[in-house]
């Protein structure tokens, strides 16, 4: 089961979690200091119930799996955050 929506830095592994991921970008921004983030070095995806971190592609198996979308409907592989909380 998804808990959370979570971003990875590619270059050391680090990630951070909030509610959306765009929450998410805010915390990032605030405690590095930057004005913006280049996103090929951030992976997008989101923390499981037993902490693990998923792209959102792994997250999109696991919401399916677990029945947690909001909209059902849903037939492109790749998760978001608002289709989930």
């Amino acid at each position: 089961m998804l808990k959370a929506s979570a971003i990875q830095r590619q270059s050391d592994g680090k990630i951070w979690v909030g509610k959306r991921h765009g929450d998410v970008f805010t915390i990032i921004i605030s405690e590095e200091g930057k004005e913006a983030l280049d996103t090929d070095e951030w992976i997008q995806g989101f923390i499981t119930d037993e902490g693990q971190f998923v792209d959102r592609r792994q997250g999109f198996i696991i919401a399916l799996q677990c029945k947690q979308f909001l909209f059902p409907e849903k037939s492109i592989p790749i998760l978001i955050s608002e289709e989930l909380w």
